[in-house]
């Protein structure tokens, strides 16, 4: 699937509709950090990209292993925003990949 189609599949979705659309995926991600948050790892797993940075201003996605080749670049809309700060909030404990250092 292409990252414009994966991106789709969350707009129109409120914060808590995409909470259970990832979790119905079985994507997890880690609190506070934009390439392994759960929407980035939602990204990389649905695209087979490279990397994908997200943030509650933009969604990014590379292809190469130099991560210049951007192939997807959008504004986060205002619930995919919401979603990514409430997830880094806590709010979405079921989403959230323990890491141990």
């Amino acid at each position: 699937m292409d990252s414009y189609e994966a991106f789709s599949k969350l707009d129109g979705l409120e914060a808590d509709d995409i909470a259970r659309f990832l979790k119905d995926q079985g994507i997890v991600g880690v609190k506070g950090n934009p390439a392994a948050c759960v929407i980035s790892r939602y990204m990389v797993t649905m695209t087979g990209a490279q990397a994908c940075v997200a943030s509650p201003l933009t969604i990014t996605v590379w292809e190469g292993p130099e991560y210049f080749d951007v192939v997807f670049a959008s504004p986060a809309s205002p619930a995919v925003a919401e979603f990514i700060r409430r997830f880094d909030d806590g709010a979405y404990p079921e989403l959230v990949e323990e890491v141990s250092f």
